[in-house]
Parts: C-alpha cells; sequence; structure tokens
C-alpha cells in the first residue's frame, strides 16, 4: 500500500485461528489503506555547520509530489552520500497537513569536517618515501569537499635533484544541477625519474557527475594535461586535451562486501594532442 503512495498505511489488526487437526493456521489481517498523499514540508533537524536549506535541497522530496518510500530511502542514501553526517533519520509524520500531504522530518549528526593522515615507506632501492593528506568535508557549508595529497620518495637514494614528487588537488560540490550531480575539479602534477627517463607532467580536469537512478551514473569531463619527457632520444613535450566519459552500472547488494550483482563500467577519452595536431 505505501507503494502505492499511501503513507498512513498500517496493519490495524490481526486474528490467528491455529486448526490443529490439519496443523495449519489461519491469519486475517485488518489494514488500513489510508489517503494517497505528496509530500509535505520537510524539517530538518541537528545540523550544526552543515546549511540546513542545502540539507533539506537534497533531500529531492519536492512538496506536492507523491509519496513513495524508495524516495524515502533514496533521500537518506544520499544525504549519507554527502560524506558530512555520521547518522541520518527520515521519517514520515503521523498525520497529513491542512492540505492532505505528508510532512518528512530529517534528523541528522554531523561528522568532524577536517582530516588528515600521514605515512612514509622505506626499501633499499628506493630509499625512504613520505606522504600526507589533508582534507575538508564542508568547506563552505554545503558538503563541498577539498583534499589536498602529496608524496615524496627517493630520499636518501637518489640526489636531491632527482627526488620524485607527486601532488594533487580535489574539489567536488554536491547538487549544482539538482541533487543527483555532482561538480568535479582536480589538479595533479608529477616529477619523476626512473632510470630511463625524466617526467613531469601537470593535469587539469573538471567535469560533473550524475546519478540517473541508484545504479546508474554517468559524469563527463574536460581534461588538459601538459607532460615534459626527457629521455635518451631527446626532450619530447606534449599538450593533450581530452574528454573522459564514464557510465557505470552498479546492481551489488553491498558495495564493500558484495554477495549478489555486478558492476560494470564504461568508458571513454577521445584525445588531442594540441601541439602535434594528433588524435
Amino acid at each position: 500500500l505505501k507503494q502505492e503512495g499511501r503513507p498512513l498505511a498500517k496493519v490495524t489488526g490481526r486474528e490467528i485461528v491455529a486448526e490443529h487437526a490439519g496443523s495449519t493456521l489461519d491469519v486475517t489481517l485488518t489494514v488500513a489503506a489510508g489517503p494517497v498523499a505528496g509530500y509535505g514540508d520537510t524539517t530538518v533537524e541537528g545540523t550544526e555547520k552543515v546549511n540546513r536549506d542545502f540539507t533539506e535541497y537534497m533531500t529531492g522530496l519536492k512538496r506536492g509530489r507523491q509519496y513513495s518510500p524508495d524516495e524515502i530511502d533514496d533521500a537518506r542514501d544520499r544525504l549519507l552520500g554527502l560524506e558530512v553526517f555520521n547518522s541520518v533519520t527520515v521519517k514520515e509524520a503521523d498525520a497529513l497537513d491542512a492540505e492532505g500531504n505528508i510532512p518528512i522530518g530529517v534528523q541528522v549528526s554531523e561528522r568532524k569536517p577536517r582530516y588528515f593522515g600521514i605515512g612514509g615507506s622505506f626499501s633499499n632501492t628506493e630509499g625512504l618515501g613520505l606522504e600526507g593528506y589533508w582534507g575538508h568535508r564542508n568547506l563552505f557549508g554545503r558538503a563541498e569537499k577539498l583534499r589536498i595529497d602529496g608524496k615524496i620518495s627517493g630520499i636518501g637514494s637518489n640526489d636531491l635533484t632527482q627526488l620524485n614528487y607527486n601532488a594533487g588537488v580535489m574539489f567536488e560540490k554536491p547538487g549544482v544541477v539538482g541533487p543527483a550531480s555532482k561538480f568535479i575539479a582536480s589538479v595533479n602534477t608529477v616529477l619523476e625519474h626512473p632510470d630511463a627517463y625524466d617526467h613531469f607532467s601537470v593535469k587539469g580536469s573538471t567535469g560533473l557527475s550524475y546519478e540517473l537512478d541508484k545504479k546508474q551514473t554517468v559524469s563527463a569531463q574536460v581534461a588538459l594535461d601538459y607532460s615534459r619527457i626527457h629521455d635518451a632520444f631527446g626532450k619530447h613535450t606534449y599538450l593533450i586535451a581530452s574528454i573522459p566519459l564514464q557510465y557505470v552500472y552498479d546492481n551489488r547488494d553491498n558495495k564493500l562486501n558484495a554477495t549478489r550483482g555486478f558492476r560494470v563500467l564504461a568508458y571513454a577519452e577521445p584525445s588531442y594532442d594540441i601541439l602535434s595536431g594528433a588524435a
């Protein structure tokens, strides 16, 4: 009944009769269907640093649209997916409002917005390596993510001018063209010195990701990659523009420990070398 858009549907009575001769049970349920209703006002409680109106917007529960229990579950999953909340509860009210809609209550508990980590490694061939990262989950109050990563390797095994470096900055902003959308931008740079060549590159990309439904996600970006390679044949410089396109279908029952379902990813990246004119 709730799948029909009846948020107040409930079982009001239950009668169980046992027939011992036939070893059977007859169960009679009395159900109050309740009226079909749309969403009423969405009230958010528990926000501290996350914008309350933004949290309501990201539920995607538009006032007046017919109620669906699946959309209630989707709203909860979407808010948890922002990674700014420890817990999210989305509940229907016990009664309809004056317009015949069902009010929705959202209760959240926020996570700490900042995080960081450091690490290291050592080998007799590569020397000492150090890496670290710092991130913010709620940069401007609307679940914007910023993460900065850095890594250095070859300490002790290489000359100081031959150390390897890797650094990156990533920014995400959800809800730019609807609750199911996400703006993505990143910049990464690499300076490395393998035995056969020296390599330096800077790559930047920006684009959008959009959830078509709980199982399907599409994304499109524009990327520019500058790289310089010095090897035994001389110096080579590339400036490659590309458009990464991705489609993901994922119907696994559990993303971290799946027992059934599968994941399919389709990826294409049309590219063009601006300096050489080669596609």
